[in-house]
């Protein structure tokens, strides 16, 4: 598990509740083919009129799902419009398909995501996930976008995204953008520069 909601959610009788998940955050896969999926959580459920503190009034409610996933081989050229499209959502003014679209771009290993990574990090279209894609690709624009993640004011965990993605980059730039980051007054972010220095 990856944790769930931070809150209690009320459901209507009748209402259907749903949560959106990252498949690429669970699992990988290195080969074409079709793979069946199974999902199993435990939900906490509880009556409306019952204390929300008594740990004791839930019931454990499980929830099993099953599907399949087909992957298909590479094609470079259907990937490249795959990139494409998404690199044009984020330029879209819809916060989370461009957030999602973000998070898509960050997972996809190839190199022609970067300029389009980017992007999502100067317009601050999740700019956490576009930071760690660009993590995997040691290259100029990648470091440049990163020492500007290390800017973000107000959001310390794109700095300490920033910091670690930096830490992996073999450069003079990002050295000196660590450096900068040692004054930082939030501890993840400092870690993360300190760990480079390991």
């Amino acid at each position: 598990s990856f944790g769930g909601p931070g809150g209690n959610i009320i459901i209507e009788p009748g209402e259907i509740y749903s949560e959106r998940r990252f498949l690429p955050k669970w699992c990988e896969f290195e080969k074409p083919g079709e793979y069946i999926l199974t999902c199993k959580r435990t939900i906490k459920v509880l009556d409306a009129n019952k204390n929300t503190y008594d740990n004791d009034e839930y019931v454990d409610q499980p929830v099993l799902s099953t599907f399949v996933v087909t992957v298909r081989p590479y094609r470079k050229e259907a990937m490249q419009e795959v990139i494409e499209n998404l690199g044009e959502i984020i330029l879209g003014e819809e916060k989370q398909p461009a957030f999602d679209a973000a998070q898509m771009l960050a997972y996809i290993r190839d190199a022609s995501v970067v300029p389009h990574l980017v992007k999502a990090v100067e317009l601050k279209r999740n700019a956490g996930a576009a930071l760690k894609g660009l993590s995997r690709y040691p290259c100029e624009e990648s470091v440049d976008a990163m020492a500007k993640g290390l800017e973000y004011r107000g959001d310390s965990f794109v700095r300490s995204v920033a910091a670690h993605g930096l830490s992996k980059m073999k450069s003079q730039k990002a050295v000196a953008a660590l450096i900068k980051a040692l004054d930082d007054n939030d501890e993840y972010v400092r870690r993360g520069v300190i760990r480079s220095e390991e």
